[in-house]
């Protein structure tokens, strides 16, 4: 599965560690690029910023998002 998620404060981080764990490929996305880029490091996920220069990001699809 793969899933975008939107935002990189305590609520997000809870989400992209719960699903890394599950397997769950992730797309982190944030209005502060370099945030959404920490919090993706964590679990080796894929990030950008809240920009339609990151829609390439979306490539293989997303079967959820979680807006945080």
């Amino acid at each position: 599965m793969h899933a975008l998620i939107i935002g990189a404060g305590g609520a997000a981080r809870a989400a992209v560690h719960s699903l890394s764990r599950l397997g769950v490929e992730l797309v982190v996305l944030n209005r502060t690029p370099s945030k959404a880029e920490s919090l993706a490091r964590e679990v080796g996920a894929r990030w950008g910023s809240l920009e339609e220069s990151s829609a390439g990001l979306l490539d293989k699809g997303i079967d959820f998002a979680v807006q945080t």
